[in-house]
């Protein structure tokens, strides 16, 4: 592997182009290039950072929410929604994507999950093939004096994958006074995280060497221990405008890339497959800018259309958080907190010491905890939900709603009736979080339980809104667009309310800072749910692997339906949400991408 400079790509001939050196991206070059006989080059639009302390940092970045200096690694631009919320993109920019700026968790979704891509039209898209690539991509490190053998965690993870998986070695110290709560309450409290039984709350496994006490992600574990290949060529700071397609036999082909780089425009050119890696945001625009995509959002915008295909950017699926409850620490508790690193000077004395301090806020992996739980548990109207949602769909006619909606639609009610499978995740953040017109207090420390609704029933849409390969796509995520997830929503937020006031964790809590006193009634909490929904950057299904007729653009081998050599290979593909972070997805499908790729080119 080689960080080229613009002369070792433009004009170049590669077997394979990736465009996006993100988490999948990196992941599928790592993998092809193992064979030294094909050539592979990487585009990503951003910068390497390699080293940098922001990143590799366990709470380096997250713990910084809205400190300026920290702008550069999110990359957000606002998009204004119904309901009054506010998208953000997380764009990834940069070498790693989102490995490099996550949360670090790493938990996995429940069996019907995975099941479900299967149900609707991908054969061998199911649990014991998530589970088989899973494990490829993962080296499991079990706690120190943990007995492996009779936890059979063994058969969990996988033992000899790049990444490195951990129980972080800082465990924030209110995490406790959670878990006794939630257990009082019949949630079962896990040891360690069972793969395909998400039902549960316990300490998160993390994306944290323990060895360095330092991220793991996609730079650090599958591209840099490949630098010597002279095959795997890494160009930063090029951004793919479009991809370059011509007819051949009633299919499109594609020959190349035009990017930018350094202001200019450049060509490469692909002699086997183009790979979109760019994520469920920019994957779509960058099909649509090549002109394959809905000729009613093309055409009015000048675009030649290649190929009509009009499932590019819709079925957009995005697990909907909210900042929940933040609860202020009584002054008398030594319990510490990312309120901490709001301090400029405490960041810049500590911030590449955390390996060596013990208790600093700085070491602690991001959340601490997390519970996920099925509606049966947080909503005492769990049944008049379901059942009202029942008589929805059946006064829904077919006119109104696809069938590809009305599938995914089907298994959604299978998911509410089953008391196994979550509906919601709570994570428990160290810290003050809290937007809009909510502000930390200077010198008080606090923690939040912040709600995330797992498998929303509102679908949203990106698309180009012009022909300017530079300019940001429209993006309309139709959040609580569902009546139902705003009821869900509604529910969930009461109950994390509601386990401040109880035993223990109460006695460590001076006062519920956020929303507080002033949100009583159920419409108060509507209402303060509509000003604080926020993305939580898993977003997919933008190009979801679903057979034609169902408004699928990628067939069950990532190939985009109408092409020769255009494949896709990364969270867009998803045709359902899922009930866990997206990290262990995202590389679970570029390990298969990979095997894919790799066996339609036996040579």
């Amino acid at each position: 592997m080689s960080f080229a400079d613009i002369t070792r790509v433009a004009g170049q001939s590669f077997d394979f182009i990736i465009i996006g050196g993100g988490t999948s991206g990196l992941c599928v070059a790592a993998r092809l290039s193992e064979n030294p006989k094909v050539s592979v080059v990487v585009l990503e639009a951003g910068q390497a950072n390699l080293a940098d302390p922001l990143i590799m940092t366990p709470g380096g970045f997250l713990g910084q929410i809205g400190n300026p200096h920290y702008d550069w690694m999110r990359k957000t631009v606002p998009q204004k929604t119904n309901g009054g919320a506010e998208y953000i993109i997380n764009s990834g920019k940069g070498l790693g994507g989102s490995s490099r700026m996550n949360f670090l968790s790493w938990n996995k979704p429940v069996r019907e999950d995975m099941d479900a891509w299967e149900k609707l039209g991908n054969p061998g898209w199911n649990w014991d093939s998530f589970v088989d690539y899973s494990k490829k991509s993962e080296q499991y490190i079990p706690k120190r004096g943990y007995d492996v053998t009779t936890k059979n965690e063994q058969e969990l993870y996988g033992e000899c994958g790049p990444l490195k998986v951990s129980f972080p070695a800082e465990i924030w110290e209110g995490s406790a006074y959670v878990l006794k709560v939630l257990e009082a309450l019949g949630i079962p409290i896990l040891d360690y995280p069972v793969p395909g039984e998400a039902h549960g709350a316990g300490i998160s496994l993390s994306t944290i060497d323990p060895a360095t006490q330092s991220r793991s992600y996609a730079v650090t574990d599958y591209l840099l221990p490949n630098a010597d290949r002279p095959n795997l060529v890494v160009l930063t700071g090029a951004r793919a405008q479009k991809i370059i397609v011509a007819a051949d036999q009633n299919l499109l082909s594609a020959s190349g890339v035009r990017f930018t780089h350094n202001n200019s425009i450049y060509e490469v050119y692909a002699t086997l497959e183009v790979i979109l890696c760019a994520g469920a945001l920019s994957s779509p625009s960058l099909l649509e800018l090549s002109g394959i995509g809905d000729r009613s959002i093309l055409e009015p915008l000048g675009i030649d259309v290649k190929l009509h295909l009009p499932g590019v950017g819709r079925n957009l699926q995005e697990h909907i958080t909210h900042m929940g409850a933040c609860f202020e620490l009584k002054q008398d508790t030594d319990i510490l907190t990312y309120d901490l690193t709001r301090d400029p000077a405490y960041v810049g004395k500590h911030g590449q010491t955390h390996q060596q301090r013990y208790r600093d806020p700085l070491a602690l992996a991001l959340p601490s905890t997390l519970a996920f739980l099925p509606v049966q548990k947080f909503s005492a109207r769990a049944d008049i939900i379901t059942d009202h949602q029942v008589e929805k769909l059946k006064r829904s006619s077919a006119a109104a709603m696809t069938v590809d909606l009305v599938e995914q639609y089907e298994i959604q009610l299978d998911f509410l009736r089953n008391p196994r499978i979550p509906e919601c995740e709570i994570i428990t953040f160290p810290g003050f979080f809290g937007y809009g017109k909510f502000a930390p207090a200077e010198g008080k420390r606090y923690f939040t339980l912040m709600p995330t609704l797992l498998h929303p029933w509102s679908r949203g849409t990106v698309h180009v809104n012009s022909e300017d390969p530079d300019a940001h796509p429209c993006i309309d995520p139709h959040y609580l667009e569902e009546e139902l997830d705003l009821e869900l929503m509604v529910d969930i937020v009461k109950y994390v309310r509601s386990l401040g006031q109880m035993t223990p964790l109460k006695e460590i809590i001076a006062v519920e800072a956020v929303p507080g006193p002033t949100v009583v009634s159920d419409d108060d909490v509507r209402s303060y749910i509509k000003s604080g929904i926020k993305s939580t950057w898993h977003t997919m299904g933008t190009l979801s692997m679903l057979p034609l007729d169902r408004n699928g653009v990628v067939d069950h081998q990532l190939r985009v339906y109408g092409t020769t050599n255009i494949r896709v290979a990364d969270l867009s593909i998803a045709p359902m949400q899922v009930s866990s972070h997206t990290q262990s997805v995202v590389y679970a499908i570029a390990e298969r991408a990979a095997d894919i790729i790799r066996a339609d080119h036996p040579q």
